[in-house]
């Protein structure tokens, strides 16, 4: 690393520079005569390219200041640019006091020293922004609520080793510093009723306790301490019958045994024992015991708040930590800790709940209840959570918290829903996130200022805009907020928006629990039947419910719910009936957007609150089940890209069109890099991402495939799943290079010698047994009609000369044609005949092929 503006010189120094000067041999005079040869200074100059934390933010007491945070400005080494003096501005994704928090860097650094959070929240982020390199984001933190200390003072450990090894260790748990001074401890020795020795701190005592530390008194021969720090006191002359007493300005705070009560030589529990060993104070001890017992010479709290350890143990001596705050209770998998707070807690305690799917059955008060990513909480019917700070559901990228709520919550219910960062500037995929809100009623104005994260700008110099905003059906396109006019605008149960964070991260969601049945109206306009809606609830609902709920209303190509990966050559995923079948466990996340097409000018989509449920996983990303239904997935993919598409057997298919089983790509539209199939029978071109046929098709069933891919771009087809019987072959034909591979035994590469952009070249081939060669024979052609321009298309290599016929339902030849061996698609113009169904014949010197198609 350089230090910026620093200065350098090259010189050669004269008395050590190796060289010399021998005038009688050389003729050259020494050229160091006048001394050293020192260069013209040069400056070090830094540029900065970028701002970093180079002091993150940490885990902060709600309303106190935060531990310094520091922005540096550096170049790509590392180097920081002293010359950097721009003013840098921070933002929270929690509630940041005085927000944005905006400082002067100073020799390349911005310090911010007085940070305020005045709500507690995990894991919360801070953002960076100077107007000038691209905005960061800071690690993760809590922001924490105010701990209740210990009541007092206390005894927190007793050694009473061998020798005269004795050690007393009093612990400040109290939350605040303390004078020593108003403090002392006593000895009672033999059952003495009033002390022996006492300790006042006043000499060679430090003046200060400090919260969360001890000071340890000892005999004055102890040695078994090391290097810690202890101090001498005639207190610890104590042996295991002796009682010791600590006091705060007189009065009695703590007590280890009995005053007054001679035991012998020692006291002795079930368990523990006062001589010849270390007593270690339990951690959910808080105070002291404050009145002497008077019953019998006992020590009552001897087993209950002790841990014995064996003598001379000096291990823990010097340290002691004490829980000493609300109980906090936790859920795992069933098992709460340190008990369930069903119907018990106060309204000062909190629940984590970690692992696993929680219950509240019966009437609650909580301070604040934590549900983690993947974990679950439900309120039973009649029953009410009363929350004194906030229920928090919280989520990751690939994991999503879920709240069932059948009773009332009552008080503040937040969501940290993470969001996918948002698109780079020029692009249309690879980013952005479809979303809906898991709590709705919250107006976009708050929403985006408790949000700052929300990607925002100007185009066109105008601004600004957010990116965030529901679909536009009619005029086919997003919306964007603008400025404060959409401040207004609620977040409503059902609503799809596209978004996208600055950075990638969490939006807080504030609001109501959606707890009955929703209703989302959709539309099918003259530009666009797709529509944005999403999951209204803060758990997942059960995909097959939703599907068997609304799949009748959906266009028949296109049945199914899309949603958005994120991936760049094939960012839409597709779920139908037919996915629902082969994953009965398949859920949708909560807050998680998608698109339907609508099949009627006007449907109202429903969402049944029975259809809540918890789940785990990721928004479209399902691990998959396959008892019930029989699946292939063939890839596409080149050294940059991949594409996939599905085909299902299930006994509610046919090899034609099955609506809510067979669905096409996204908006019927084929990317550039794509595989993609036709239906084997009904077929009118449409491009199908998953293709549902009978239960047993399998057995024989050749399916059309279409293909995009650039010229000399090597591609590779290959099985990425594969549920069917072992005993069925599936087989990639190439018809023009004359090939079948078995493609579940091996994949199929090749470099195409032109661009690949239709169907006819390749089919996949389900037969029943094993076939050392498949026959390129007409039945690899594909027939279907193309409604657009009123044409039969016929697509597939021809070896020889064929002639087409074509047959009313009567049976009566209507148009007939010769087909040409030199092209692989061709087109008959059928405008003159009228709509209905009709029969496609396919004829040459061996072979013949007929298809049903429909005129429309």
């Amino acid at each position: 690393n350089i230090i910026d503006n620093s200065v350098i010189q090259i010189k050669i120094d004269e008395s050590s520079s190796g060289f010399s000067s021998d005038n009688s041999g050389s003729g050259f005079s020494d050229p160091f005569l006048l001394g050293d040869i020192i260069g013209n200074n040069i400056t070090i100059n830094v540029e900065a390219t970028e701002i970093i934390f180079s002091e993150q933010p940490t885990e902060t007491i709600v309303n106190e200041i935060m531990d310094t945070v520091s922005i540096t400005a550096i170049d790509t080494n590392g180097n920081i640019d002293l010359d950097y003096v721009f003013d840098i501005s921070i933002t929270s994704t929690g509630t940041l006091d005085g927000t944005p928090v905006t400082v002067a860097a100073a020799n390349g650094v911005a310090t911010f020293s007085s940070l305020t959070h005045t709500a507690i929240g995990n894991a919360l982020t801070l953002t960076a922004s100077d107007d000038l390199f691209t905005d960061v984001v800071s690690d993760a933190f809590n922001i924490i609520e105010v701990p209740v200390g210990a009541t007092d003072l206390f005894i927190s450990e007793y050694i009473e080793g061998s020798s005269n090894n004795k050690y007393i260790e009093i612990y400040n748990g109290t939350g605040s510093d303390v004078t020593l001074t108003d403090y002392s401890i006593e000895l009672y020795a033999n059952g003495a009723t009033s002390p022996n020795n006492t300790e006042d701190f006043t000499t060679d005592f430090p003046t200060i306790l400090a919260d969360g530390d001890v000071i340890v008194i000892r005999h004055s021969s102890a040695d078994i301490h090391g290097i810690l720090t202890t101090y001498e006191s005639t207190v610890a002359n104590f042996n295991g019958d002796d009682a010791i007493v600590l006091k705060h300005n007189g009065t009695i705070i703590d007590i280890f045994g009995n005053i007054g009560c001679d035991p012998g030589s020692y006291w002795n529990g079930d368990s523990n024992t006062t001589q010849n060993e270390t007593l270690i104070r339990n951690p959910n001890v808080c105070g002291g015991i404050l009145n002497n017992s008077s019953s019998s010479c006992s020590f009552p709290t001897l087993d209950s708040e002790w841990i014995s350890l064996p003598q001379d143990d000096v291990s823990n001596l010097g340290t002691h930590l004490a829980n000493c705050g609300p109980t906090t209770y936790t859920y795992n998998d069933g098992v709460w800790s340190p008990s369930n707070p069903d119907g018990t807690s106060t309204a000062s305690e909190n629940i984590v709940i970690e692992s696993g799917n929680a219950t509240i059955s019966s009437d609650t008060d909580i301070n604040s209840i934590t549900v983690n990513p993947g974990a679950g909480l439900t309120i039973d019917s009649d029953i009410t959570l009363t929350v004194n700070d906030v229920l928090l559901l919280e989520s990751t990228s690939t994991s999503y918290s879920s709240l069932i709520v059948n009773g009332t919550v009552s008080g503040t219910v937040n969501y940290s829903r993470y969001i996918n960062s948002a698109a780079e500037s020029g692009t249309t995929a690879g980013d952005n996130d479809l979303i809906s809100a898991p709590l709705t009623g919250q107006t976009f104005g708050d929403f985006k200022t408790t949000n700052p994260n929300i990607l925002s700008g100007t185009i066109g110099g105008v601004g600004p805009y957010y990116l965030f905003g529901p679909f536009d059906t009619a005029n086919n396109e997003y919306v964007l907020y603008y400025n404060t006019d959409n401040d207004a605008s609620t977040l409503d149960a059902g609503v799809g928006y596209r978004t996208g964070s600055n950075g990638g991260g969490a939006y807080i969601f504030t609001g109501n629990v959606e707890t009955s049945d929703v209703m989302i109206s959709i539309h099918n306009e003259t530009q666009s039947n797709w529509n944005l809606i999403g999951n209204p609830y803060p758990s997942y609902i059960s995909l097959s419910d939703f599907l068997t709920e609304n799949s009748s209303l959906f266009d028949t190509y296109s049945s199914g719910v899309y949603g958005y990966n994120g991936a760049d050559s094939n960012p839409w995923v597709v779920w139908n009936n037919a996915y629902a079948l082969a994953n009965p466990g398949a859920v949708i996340a909560p807050g998680q957007g998608f698109y339907v097409s609508s099949l009627n000018a006007n449907s109202m989509v429903t969402f049944n609150s029975t259809s809540r449920t918890f789940g785990s996983t990721d928004d479209f990303i399902a691990g998959r089940s396959t008892e019930t239904v029989s699946n292939i997935t063939l890839s596409l993919s080149n050294n940059s890209s991949s594409f996939s598409t599905d085909f299902y057997f299930t006994e509610f298919s046919t090899q034609g069109l099955d609506p809510g089983y067979d669905s096409s790509l996204y908006s019927s539209t084929i990317p550039s890099f794509a595989i993609y199939s036709h239906l084997v029978t009904d077929n009118t071109g449409i491009p199908m991402a998953i293709q549902s046929l009978g239960e047993t098709d399998y057995n024989n069933v050749t399916i059309p495939l279409g293909v995009n891919a650039n010229q000399g771009e090597q591609i590779t087809f290959s099985i990425t799943t594969n549920t069917i019987p072992a005993n069925i072959d599936v087989y990639l034909e190439d018809t023009l290079e004359n090939t079948s591979t078995l493609i579940t035994s091996g994949d199929y590469t090749l470099t195409p010698s032109t661009t690949l952009n239709s169907t006819g070249r390749f089919y996949l081939n389900f037969v029943n047994s094993t076939l050392s060669t498949i026959n390129n024979d007409l039945e690899t052609l594909n027939i279907y009609t193309n409604e657009s321009d009123k044409t039969i298309v016929i697509q597939g290599q021809l070896t020889e000369k064929t002639t087409v016929n074509i047959y009313d339902i009567q049976g009566r030849i209507i148009k007939a044609t010769q087909l040409l061996n030199t092209k692989v698609s061709q087109s008959i113009d059928v405008r003159s005949l009228s709509n209905g169904v009709y029969i496609v014949e396919l004829n040459n010197n061996s072979q013949t092929k007929t298809q049903k198609v429909v005129i429309r």
